[in-house]
């Protein structure tokens, strides 16, 4: 199974503990960040902005793993 899909199945696991998600959520953070911040560095042209988006980007996902 791919890296990020089986952190996804941690993310939804109801038996997972906060820590087990926080981990993969930090992993997957790890693996897209930097996909995640082309977007608006491309759009933007500013990094402090840019970084800003992939926050509330992150922060968005995180508030609704369960829809993931």
């Amino acid at each position: 199974m791919t890296h990020y899909i089986q952190q996804v199945h941690v993310l939804r696991d109801p038996g997972a503990t906060t820590i087990e998600r926080q981990a993969a959520f930090t992993r997957l953070m790890a693996q897209f960040g930097g996909v995640v911040r082309s977007v608006p560095i491309g759009f933007l042209g500013d990094d402090m902005q840019a970084d800003d988006a992939v926050q509330e980007t992150f922060l968005a996902a995180w508030q609704n793993i369960a829809s993931l």
